[in-house]
């Protein structure tokens, strides 16, 4: 992070300032933010984002003890990892959602790398996961012999 600029101490706090700012020219008309990190004096942009009162700002399902991301997140994702795990993970991020003040319930879940396994899906429900990203697998077609991954 270093070669970015980023001391790796202060990167979530750098990250929460990001990401208020980005809501205060999304939401005001004459935005300003003035934080350790970030830092504008007032300006009009536009066109708004179209979704109220913001786009979704969705952080990771794993946040540390250090780098609470429930305060500014409206969703959380992670992927498909062990049952148990996975488990600890989303109850310690509605913990930290609760410890800001937040509802956790209003902080849908999403998981990524699902399997097309109706009991794993319906355990993903009844964990309280909101959405499931799948990966298409590719597959090489006759038509696109030199294709790979990505590439068409």
């Amino acid at each position: 992070m270093a070669n970015h600029g980023i001391v790796f101490e202060s990167r979530h706090n750098l990250a929460r300032e990001r990401v208020e700012g980005m809501k205060e020219i999304w939401t005001k008309s004459k935005a300003e933010y003035h934080g350790e990190f970030v830092n504008f004096n007032p300006m009009i942009t536009w066109p708004k984002p179209v979704q109220k009162s913001h786009p979704p700002i969705i952080v990771s399902a794993a946040p540390s003890r250090s780098a609470p991301g429930a305060p500014c997140a409206t969703a959380t994702a992670g992927s498909r990892t062990a049952h148990a795990a996975r488990t600890r993970t989303h109850r310690r991020f509605r913990e930290m959602a609760n410890e800001a003040g937040r509802d956790p319930a209003s902080l849908p879940i999403t998981i990524w790398g699902a399997k097309e396994n109706l009991d794993l899906l319906k355990r993903d429900r009844d964990d309280g996961v909101s959405r499931l990203i799948v990966s298409l697998r590719f597959r090489q077609s006759r038509y696109c012999r030199n294709s790979t991954p990505g590439r068409i």
